[in-house]
């Protein structure tokens, strides 16, 4: 429990840098860098408008299943299944979240599908400058690599769009 309470401290402690949602209340939001949880850490918070609070870690299932409004959640007390109000037509892509961030799967893995969208073979787990601008301008903070709410919703849409994903990887 004391190690659960220690990380729950440094999150919020991140949280806290993270570049700002342009919503206020409960939301959803990930963030794409190694940890305990995998290359994805789930999220389940509060902002203010100036700071986040009441922040929880989802597992990926529970994630899918709030998202998709077949669990209680306060970033989706409706039940909507967000999928499909954001127009994503496959909540599997939340799996290629962290091929925005890596050229390859960092760790060791028996899975075919080891390659990252990043083109930084020079830095295999940093996307390129102009990755990085495309993330940014589509508000993903990229020093903590976090995004959340309405623009997690809009990255997941456009990441099911090969135009995008094809211009996405071709950014250099």
């Amino acid at each position: 429990m004391k190690q659960f309470a220690t990380i729950l401290l440094i999150l919020c402690f991140y949280l806290s840098f993270a570049q700002h949602p342009n919503q206020v209340g409960y939301m959803f939001g990930v963030k794409i860098a190694p940890s305990w949880t995998g290359l994805v850490t789930y999220y389940e918070t509060f902002f203010d408008g100036e700071k986040f609070s009441e922040t929880n870690i989802l597992d990926h299932d529970q994630f899918i299943l709030k998202i998709a409004g077949k669990e209680y959640s306060e970033a989706n007390p409706n039940g909507i299944d967000l999928f499909k109000k954001y127009q994503i037509p496959d909540s599997t892509i939340i799996d290629s979240l962290w091929k925005l961030r890596f050229a390859v799967y960092p760790y060791q893995t028996n899975s075919p599908d080891t390659l990252g969208w990043t083109q930084n073979f020079a830095n295999p787990y940093v996307p390129t400058h102009k990755q990085k601008q495309i993330l940014a301008s589509l508000g993903m903070d990229t020093t903590l690599y976090t995004i959340f709410g309405n623009d997690l919703f809009h990255l997941l849409k456009l990441m099911c769009n090969p135009q995008w994903k094809n211009m996405y990887k071709n950014a250099k």
